[in-house]
């Protein structure tokens, strides 16, 4: 298990004064059109949002630095890890997600930032989105039910990071043992 993110990588991270420009944007926007339709939890606070804006940076320690990479984030929701993905650049990032309200968000935040990333409102069981190099996610579902779910999408080489609590992580992890349940796939975890 691999923990990337730890406020001194992040502070160290290249994030450019246009790219921390789009995240206070984006989070501007979160805050807008969370008072109408539930994108996260109306107590969230800007303090979470920023915690969830730096596991998305600190997913690009385990993407790398080609950015042409192709990525779907399942169950992106308000856009975590995502929509932070494609600020950062990674332009061939799918979003998926399959509630139509927060999938409108998603379409309007990369409208607005110029990001020009896909959105998909559909179920990620339906899917077919050729050869991806990563499926990322986040507190969309257990990982033992997330690996079943994504199996349209998952490839011979496709790499799944999953961001965790550690507390969700070993939960998880004293319940199943995913090879054995022929859920075999090279998966990473971001613990948090």
């Amino acid at each position: 298990m691999e923990k990337v993110y730890s406020p001194i990588e992040i502070i160290q991270h290249n994030v450019s004064l246009h790219e921390l420009d789009l995240i206070n944007k984006y989070v501007a926007m979160i805050f807008h059109w969370n008072k109408k339709i539930n994108i996260t939890s109306r107590h969230t606070t800007k303090e979470q949002i920023y915690d969830f804006v730096c596991e998305g940076i600190a997913l690009t320690k385990i993407l790398g630095l080609d950015k042409s990479v192709a990525i779907a984030d399942v169950g992106s929701g308000a856009g975590f890890p995502g929509m932070i993905l494609g600020i950062l650049g990674y332009k061939n990032s799918h979003l998926i997600e399959i509630n139509t309200k927060k999938a409108s968000f998603l379409q309007y935040v990369s409208a607005e930032l110029n990001l020009g990333i896909k959105i998909h409102n559909k179920d990620v069981k339906s899917m077919n989105l050729g050869e991806l190099d990563f499926i990322t996610s986040k507190a969309v579902a257990s990982t033992e039910n997330f690996i079943k779910m994504c199996q349209n999408i998952n490839s011979t080489n496709t790499k799944t990071v999953l961001c965790k609590n550690v507390a969700d992580l070993n939960c998880e992890l004293k319940n199943i043992t995913l090879e054995s349940k022929g859920l075999a796939m090279d998966y990473r975890f971001v613990v948090f």
